[in-house]
């Protein structure tokens, strides 16, 4: 079987699950997805290096918002929109990522980036969580530090957008991310719009479809690219 007509099988088994309208059919597909996820976990972590490391997160936090999918499928709409885009974001960083060693080295360092500036929008709040001013300061050189020791590029974000660009997937992401943002955030739509127009059956299908259809392309981009032997 090519990997094209498998792609297409199992879009239709998620066609004919999500059209059933059996919470249980969608949910046994989210199921078997996590349960390659964790294969594909063990198997990474048996062989870590740099490149892997970089895949087993992309897997772990790929469970994650599946998880969110599966608990949302009989709850408001927003949330599933939050699931959904949140996988069609991992399966544009993946995608980003995972092809090129320099790609990686700036996720790692974005990762670093992050961290200071949580440090930094900690230490403006007029209340601290419990953590003093010096303290984060100390974290942020920590960091830097880090960045440093591993030759981490600080400072040189791409956002999704750009990651989607770089990728091939502008349009898609254009289209798909407008749509959900209206759901994600409290928009003025989902805020006074008819209640049954925001939450009618074919959107909330078409976000769960969307989303398991991503999380299977993503597992298979993975797949082709996990270090055995590391």
């Amino acid at each position: 079987m090519s990997m094209k007509s498998g792609q297409d099988n199992e879009e239709q088994r998620i066609r004919d699950a999500i059209q059933s309208v059996k919470v249980s059919e969608v949910l046994n597909i989210a199921i078997s997805y996590k349960s390659i996820i964790d294969q594909h976990i063990q198997s990474v972590t048996a062989n870590m290096c740099e490149k892997n490391f970089v895949l087993f997160n992309l897997l772990r936090k790929l469970n994650t918002y599946l998880h969110c999918l599966a608990s949302s499928l009989t709850e408001p709409t927003e949330q599933i929109a939050f699931a959904t885009r949140s996988i069609l974001d991992l399966n544009i960083i993946a995608r980003y990522v995972i092809t090129s060693e320099e790609r990686r080295k700036l996720f790692l360092a974005e990762a670093l980036d992050d961290e200071i500036e949580i440090c930094r929008c900690l230490s403006k709040l007029p209340e601290k969580p419990g953590v003093s001013k010096e303290v984060l300061e100390e974290n942020i050189n920590r960091i830097i530090a880090i960045a440093q020791q591993d030759n981490l590029p600080l400072g040189k974000r791409r956002d999704i957008r750009n990651m989607a660009k770089y990728s091939g997937l502008s349009q898609e992401y254009e289209a798909y991310n407008k749509l959900l943002s209206k759901y994600v955030h409290p928009s003025s739509y989902t805020i006074i719009s008819n209640p049954k127009t925001v939450h009618d059956d074919r959107i909330r299908k078409f976000f769960v479809f969307l989303a398991l259809l991503k999380t299977h392309d993503t597992i298979k981009l993975i797949e082709t690219h996990v270090v055995l032997h590391a």
